[in-house]
């Protein structure tokens, strides 16, 4: 390729050396990975970082693009009451399992708010006025809304 390629290998090899992934197979598949996503796209680094951004998404088990309604389907869930755990059906969106409809007839994400508490510890909270859960609207793409709540 060109010496920009030839640069960034380098930066990459060297990089994951100094980590010791070089020696193991998940650094030479990240470093597979990098020189291909260079390639593909030239080295323009914002696609390299949105498209990186994807594998995120994917590892948190988010969805790359809008949920719409045919992404859910009946689901087993249970309700807490005071004989126990009762069963019932929840249509729950396959690719974002905290979005589902409720039987208001209305979607909603258990998930769109997450709080942060005084000492950085992530939290969604369910209850009060302040809650994590919120309605959404199809077609939807989750967003996690951060929050600092110091308490």
């Amino acid at each position: 390729m060109n010496d920009a390629y030839n640069e960034f290998v380098t930066h990459a090899q060297r990089e994951l050396k100094h980590t010791g992934f070089d020696k193991i197979e998940l650094g030479q598949a990240m470093e597979q990975y990098l020189a291909v996503l260079y390639k593909t796209i030239n080295g323009d680094k914002i696609q390299m970082q949105n498209i990186t951004n994807m594998l995120i998404r994917i590892i948190n088990k988010k969805p790359l693009t809008p949920i719409t309604e045919e992404d859910f389907e009946l689901r087993p869930a249970f309700n807490p009451t005071e004989n126990g755990l009762e069963e019932f059906q929840d249509l729950r969106c396959v690719r974002c399992l905290s979005v589902h409809k409720h039987n208001d007839g209305f979607y909603y994400d258990d998930e769109a708010i997450a709080f942060i508490n005084k000492h950085g510890d992530k939290m969604f909270v369910y209850q009060g006025e302040t809650s994590s859960r919120q309605r959404v609207e199809l077609p939807y793409y989750p967003e996690e809304l951060i929050v600092k709540h110091h308490e």
